[in-house]
């Protein structure tokens, strides 16, 4: 589903006694991005109906913005993916990035390489996180680099960031060599208040609304629109 028709849902409004009158009727029409709206004497009192499918997207979008957000929100990891982005691609084809073998000392099936930064990330963390980012990278990383990340949205749309306890690693798969091209590893900030801030949306029927305008300001945001 495209981003507009997921966040431009339509609405149909129907009132309690249509409902119980004609309830199958009035659930059916909440198929695809239309959301049956149940009136209330109050906004506070209305519920709605939204079609699974739908439903499930929302949320799918809604965590790869906010984490998307939270790594944006890491400013040391953020700049490492931007001052990384120009050259990755033509570094890791080259095989210019260090290896699996260099960062971790083993080798492994999968090709996985580290730029300078991330490698420092690497060697700065405390040998017992190192040596579970390790079996992490065997066990899942090296195996199927998609499945155990989440997307990343707007400037990061290339990205993904895969999750290890309070960590994340930020990487980018180039399927037809098998390479996965680590960029940086930030630890997550438990101060943020971003999931709750976007529970809470989600709670008073603005959440499809606010994705969109939090999707257009990541789309639109360049390198030269950030503050120092």
């Amino acid at each position: 589903m495209t981003a507009q028709k997921l966040t431009h849902p339509l609405e149909v409004r129907v009132n309690r006694s249509d409902l119980r009158a004609k309830q199958r009727e009035t659930l059916e029409r909440a198929k695809d991005n239309t959301v049956v709206v149940i009136m209330a004497p109050s906004d506070e009192d209305e519920k709605a109906v939204l079609d699974k499918k739908y439903y499930q997207e929302l949320v799918k979008r809604l965590g790869m913005l906010a984490e998307t957000l939270e790594i944006m929100m890491d400013r040391k990891l953020f700049d490492r993916i931007l001052r990384t982005a120009a050259t990755l691609e033509e570094k890791t084809r080259l095989g210019k990035l260090h290896s699996f073998e260099e960062t971790f000392g083993e080798k492994y099936l999968y090709t996985s390489q580290f730029t300078d930064e991330a490698l420092r990330d690497v060697r700065q963390l405390a040998k017992h996180v190192r040596n579970s980012l390790r079996d992490e990278f065997k066990k899942k990383i090296h195996v199927d680099p998609f499945g155990c990340s989440e997307p990343l949205e707007g400037l990061l749309t290339e990205y993904r960031s895969f999750r290890l306890r309070e960590y994340r690693v930020v990487y980018r798969i180039f399927e037809d060599i098998k390479a996965v091209a680590v960029v940086g590893i930030g630890k997550k900030d438990h101060r943020t208040e971003i999931y709750r801030q976007l529970e809470s949306l989600a709670a008073s029927g603005k959440l499809a609304s606010t994705v969109l305008e939090t999707y257009d300001s990541l789309r639109e945001e360049g390198p030269a629109s950030k503050k120092t």
